[in-house]
């Protein structure tokens, strides 16, 4: 099931928004911020499950992505400030880069067609000269 999420997020997209309408045709008396909410917030977490997807992880759609969904709860009555927002979302990125080890590769070894990883592996122990 999750590996059709992260082959199909916007297919996963359309069958949300279309269950989220029904719904509402249903009898779910919710206001129009709060489908568009559901809309948004259904948007950026599938925006932060495509970001996961791929290689190289882009980390700043990612954080992007976090913000309009922390933001987009405001319409369900809960309301985080800019300051919770924005070290929320620094702590997140700090954590997400740390265990995904990203890091960033010199321009002159990704002109050679070599990874950061392939860097670290090639540097000598300081200890083995």
């Amino acid at each position: 099931m999750l590996r059709k999420l992260y082959l199909n997020p916007a297919v996963t997209l359309y069958v949300i928004n279309a269950l989220v309408a029904m719904a509402v045709a249903w009898g779910w008396h919710a206001t129009r911020d709060q489908v568009g909410a559901v809309d948004t917030i259904v948007t950026g977490v599938l925006t932060i499950v495509a970001v996961f997807a791929v290689r190289p992880v882009v980390l700043p759609t990612a954080a992007a992505a976090a913000v309009t969904v922390l933001t987009a709860f405001g319409a369900f009555h809960l309301h985080v400030s800019p300051d919770v927002l924005n070290t929320t979302v620094a702590v997140a990125s700090i954590l997400i880069g740390y265990l995904l080890h990203l890091s960033g590769t010199p321009t002159v070894a990704a002109r050679q067609g070599k990874t950061a990883q392939q860097i670290m592996l090639e540097a000598p122990n300081p200890g083995t000269q």
